[in-house]
């Protein structure tokens, strides 16, 4: 027996798309409104999508067997932008192993020693934003990830460059 999605807008792909790039909130909260915590979005070009807005399942989700919930796979409209091994594009072994790469440097006590580095970039961003009037948020948010992400990257660079030349 086939499992079936959960329901979602019945709208034709090409018009779900077309409201998810105008306007994505609006159309996520009205899907999850009308079609509760777990519903189907139908992407013209992309294929079909499950969203879940409920923290508990999410959560379930993120803690699955990767034998089950392949997100490399289904993550494969990214390959063009992310490279066909990105993080978010691997599944098994190979996602482990790119994992295992990246999460030293930003887990618990490693991360916390990036923390004013974090609120100087931050401070930096903020005080260029404009007073007094409407701006999109997310991509002044996503330059400061950038920034930061990249800032640390360096900092990590030059501290093991520093300790193995003075190991020499």
């Amino acid at each position: 027996m086939k499992a079936s999605l959960p329901a979602g807008p019945s709208l034709p792909p090409v018009l779900q798309t077309a409201r998810w790039i105008a306007r994505p909130t609006q159309f996520m909260e009205t899907s999850r409104r009308d079609h509760g915590d777990v519903f189907t979005v139908r992407l013209a070009g992309v294929g079909k999508y499950v969203f879940i807005s409920d923290p508990a399942l999410v959560k379930q989700v993120f803690t699955a067997s990767p034998d089950h919930l392949r997100a490399g796979e289904a993550n494969w409209p990214l390959v063009p932008v992310l490279g066909n091994r990105s993080l978010l594009t691997l599944d098994g072994k190979d996602h482990l192993s790119q994992r295992r790469l990246l999460l030293p440097p930003f887990h618990g006590e490693r991360l916390e020693r990036y923390r004013e580095l974090f609120a100087e970039v931050a401070s930096r961003h903020v005080e260029r934003w404009p007073r007094g009037e409407p701006f999109a948020l997310l991509p002044k948010m996503q330059a400061i990830t950038l920034e930061s992400s990249c800032s640390s990257s360096s900092a990590r660079t030059r501290t093991r460059r520093g300790s193995s030349a003075s190991a020499s």
